[in-house]
């Protein structure tokens, strides 16, 4: 381009560059008229050059007739502050964006390493939005339901849970999202092989700077052990209150300090008590024990420290009125190294009676066996004598006859006497 034309085009644009700039001062236009105002300062320097004193010695004379009496100085002033002042308005939202690009990387990789964490930890771990739906799952959450991401997303998660357990989980996860406070709830979640087992679901909230709940945190909890142990103890208490409520037999519940917390009505009815006595802390096992009895319990509480429970034996209690009653006792404490302990007690007054009942019995046996035996031997003993006695007789009445005879037979009679004192001296040894 040719000297002339291109100080002309400066010389067009330096014109328009004092009244843009005349207006910036005095009206103060809009970010768009500035750039404008900035865009013709660069057009001429890009044609008049980098000196603005020729510029000015070139547009002096026709404004001076015009009476503004340009002030170049002024005007570069002007124009270094229109520059500045356009340099920050462009800058500012560039550096706000570089800051936000340096946000989503580092937030990126702050996600990225969450998941990781999130697929390391031994449970099963998900995100859902503020809204409820599902974002994420971990890899756990993957193997065990074998449901993938894509399969879960939004509500599609309550798929695995059992049919009888998703309109109850479903109303206690939207009270969660309504009153933005902890969800906590158990339902039974479907296995990758079909089954279903128990699981705890917790999530908590996660808020913003303001308290506003962006997302939610939760975690499934494998609580089947717990379910079946759960279970099995509840079936075991339902046995025992059976046993309880069936008064077949006194139970009571009982602390190794003596007082008695609980009993049934077959326990009361044996002593003699009411309810009344055990709510107003009346009962009390060591003061309703004799006192030769205290050590026999004392080696029972020992035995139940020791292992728990202590075998059965028999003591006796005290009723309201004095009395004793005799019973046979065992127990066990409820958990190892506890306080508290449950006894069975069984009224013995009954199967006592029948004791003595019958040790009269065998006594009166005895007794009769005796009297029996006493007649046998007197029998025995009839027939061992009249034996002898009998042989007596008829050797006396030998003798007699041979007495008879004359002359009478004397070496006869001798031997029959003979015989009649050897049947006497037998009869004497049998009595």
């Amino acid at each position: 381009m040719s000297v002339p034309l291109r100080y002309g085009l400066a010389l067009l644009f330096v014109s328009a560059v004092f009244v843009l700039a005349q207006a910036v001062v005095c009206y103060h236009p809009p970010l768009s008229f500035t750039a404008f105002a900035l865009s013709a300062i660069a057009c001429t320097f890009r044609y008049g050059g980098t000196k603005p004193d020729i510029l000015a010695a070139s547009t002096t004379r026709p404004l001076h007739g015009s009476g503004l009496q340009p002030d170049l100085a002024h005007m570069n002033r002007m124009t270094a502050e229109l520059a500045a002042s356009l340099a920050h308005e462009i800058t500012q939202p560039i550096g706000t964006a570089r800051n936000n690009a340096r946000a989503d990387v580092a937030v990126g990789s702050s996600s990225r390493e969450l998941e990781a964490t999130l697929d390391s930890i031994p449970t099963l771990a998900w995100r859902a939005g503020a809204d409820g739906c599902t974002e994420y799952i971990n890899k756990r959450w993957v193997d065990y339901t074998g449901v993938s991401l894509d399969q879960t997303l939004g509500w599609q998660r309550l798929a695995v849970i059992h049919p009888d357990d998703v309109a109850r989980l479903r109303h206690a996860w939207l009270q969660a999202l309504t009153s933005e406070q902890a969800f906590d709830a158990e339902a039974r979640m479907r296995r990758s092989d079909g089954s279903y087992r128990w699981f705890l679901i917790r999530a908590e909230p996660s808020r913003d700077d303001r308290g506003a709940v962006v997302a939610w945190y939760g975690t499934s909890t494998d609580i089947q052990d717990l379910k079946t142990t759960e279970t099995a103890l509840r079936r075991s208490e339902v046995k025992i209150r059976r046993l309880v409520d069936a008064n077949v037999l006194g139970v009571c519940i009982w602390n190794l300090e003596g007082a008695i917390a609980e009993a049934n009505e077959t326990f009361l009815r044996m002593l003699q008590y009411d309810c009344e006595d055990v709510v107003l802390g009346r009962l009390r096992w060591t003061d309703l024990t004799p006192a030769e009895w205290r050590e026999r319990d004392q080696c029972a509480v020992e035995e139940l420290r020791s292992t728990g429970t202590f075998q059965p034996f028999e003591k006796e209690y005290f009723r309201r009125d004095g009395s004793r009653i005799p019973v046979l006792i065992g127990g066990a404490l409820f958990e190892e190294g506890g306080k508290e302990a449950v006894a069975f007690v069984l009224d013995l007054t009954e199967c006592k009676r029948a004791e003595e009942a019958l040790r009269k019995l065998e006594s009166d046996f005895a007794h009769v066996n005796r009297v029996s035996m006493m007649g046998e031997l007197a029998v025995s003993l009839a027939h061992e004598i009249t034996q002898p006695i009998g042989s007596a007789h008829n050797n006396a009445c030998a003798a007699q006859s041979f007495l008879d005879v004359q002359p009478p037979e004397l070496g006869e009679v001798k031997e029959a006497v003979a015989c009649v004192i050897g049947d006497v001296e037998r009869a004497g040894a049998i009595i």
